[in-house]
């Protein structure tokens, strides 16, 4: 590796790295432009120095050190994960951190072609296909207020509903309707609805639930007890 190898090198992690860093920056992520650009030049250095050690003492095994920064990011990328409630937040980010570094390491050795190609197929999963994802997420989630005033008794029944029809909980919240008198209490859900499912079904099990004074579906009112 002469000089000028070694700072196309650095200076195309930088490049490529903070490339996918903008993508989650602008997506207001925790580990954005400035730690992409560090996990992927700090790769590319690691590759270099191992093979830098290899060819001055002749002896040692190159990818020794590069298998372990592979399995180190999995502490890095542990740390971008944040589960909130029933939603996991940071598992896109993670894999970004850990594929930043593949690529860094292949710039490292000097493997041009691939971690470019990676770098673009990167880019592409992360903003066309991110968009792409989630308009059809847009489409599935669906908005369910439960009023009640055993708040327990409807949690309890509303979690066996959505696990006997597969549905999965992006985000519950339980606030009352009006804190300044005695009114039910409101649970608030976000669903993912599978493809598959009618939902005529899930709004009779809806309906057959004990303890509710009303329900409203998608912000409209398909269940109202009155006493």
């Amino acid at each position: 590796m002469n000089t000028a190898a070694i700072i196309t090198r650095l200076c195309l992690a930088a490049l490529v790295g903070g490339l996918i860093g903008m993508e989650r920056e602008a997506q207001n992520q925790p580990a954005g432009l400035r730690t992409h650009i560090l996990v992927c030049v700090g790769s590319a250095l690691i590759m270099m120095v191992s093979v830098y050690v290899h060819q001055s003492l002749g002896a040692g095994d190159p990818g020794r050190i590069a298998a372990q920064v592979v399995s180190g990011m999995g502490f890095l990328g542990a740390g971008t994960i944040m589960v909130r409630g029933f939603d996991i937040k940071g598992l896109t980010t993670a894999a970004s951190l850990w594929v930043n570094a593949g690529i860094g390491l292949g710039i490292g050795i000097g493997f041009y072609l691939g971690s470019v190609v990676a770098s673009i197929i990167v880019l592409i999963a992360l903003f066309f296909l991110g968009k792409l994802e989630n308009r059809m997420m847009h489409k599935s989630y669906r908005e369910l207020i439960l009023y009640t005033r055993d708040e327990k008794l409807t949690f309890t029944q509303m979690t066996s509903i959505v696990r006997n029809l597969n549905i999965r909980i992006k985000s519950v919240r339980l606030e009352p309707e009006d804190p300044r008198r005695k009114s039910p209490m409101m649970l608030h859900y976000e669903l993912f609805m599978p493809f598959d499912l009618e939902e005529g079904i899930f709004i009779q099990e809806i309906e057959e639930m004990s303890g509710l004074e009303r329900a409203i579906y998608e912000r409209k009112l398909v269940f109202n007890r009155k006493d």
